[in-house]
């Protein structure tokens, strides 16, 4: 029987993207270029006039972070899949007495089929989904709670992205003027294409 094997330029190419994404999910990634758009942040609005926030490599920054974000979200997504899914309802026996929350009943004066459906029953009522398999004469039972909860963590990075974004754009097209006046009773256009005035209605000093 003769193997075929992947042409040299395919491999190369999806351990580029393998290397590529697993650069681009990296925590220590992360807190570098929060670092890096904090401090680039501090120092344009202390030093407005090195125009840090039209830079390309702050922009720069800010994208990486975004792009950051998304593929350490994407990470997440087969874990959680497991998770809706359940995973495996029959495990080894060892399972069954690794934990420390266990119990064993012997004997148990009921008939097999009304004991494996009374705690389906109850926690039914409970709100779990429960999931059982029968193997080997051995009834195995699984239950869980609250599974569409881990969705959320899809909600919370999307906010992530939509903050540095607002923050990037903000920075970007907004403007600032420190040199801007208004004497009581007067109003002033505020200029910088925006199309608005600012009235001064009364001014109290106080000390």
């Amino acid at each position: 029987m003769k193997s075929i094997s992947k042409p040299p330029h395919s491999v190369s190419l999806s351990g580029a993207l393998k290397k590529t994404r697993q650069f681009f999910s990296s925590i220590k990634l992360a807190l570098a270029l929060i670092l890096l758009t904090g401090a680039c942040s501090l120092f344009g609005t202390f030093v407005p006039s090195a125009n840090v926030f039209h830079s390309w490599w702050f922009l720069t920054a800010g994208a990486l972070l975004m792009l950051n974000i998304i593929v350490c979200t994407f990470n997440r997504w087969g874990n959680i899949k497991l998770s809706l899914q359940g995973g495996s309802i029959k495990q080894e026996e060892s399972f069954y007495f690794s934990g420390a929350c266990r119990a064993e009943i012997s004997i148990v004066p009921q008939p097999d089929d009304h004991t494996s459906q009374l705690p389906v029953n109850i926690l039914r009522k409970l709100g779990y989904r429960v999931r059982t398999e029968d193997h080997d004469g051995n009834h195995y039972l699984a239950a869980d709670k609250n599974r569409y909860f881990r969705l959320g963590t899809f909600a919370s990075h999307l906010s992530l992205v939509l903050f540095v974004l607002a923050y990037l754009l903000g920075s970007y097209f907004g403007f600032r003027d420190a040199g801007f006046t208004v004497a009581a009773g007067n109003t002033r256009p505020v200029l910088h294409n925006t199309g608005l005035s600012l009235q001064l209605v009364s001014f109290n000093d106080e000390y």
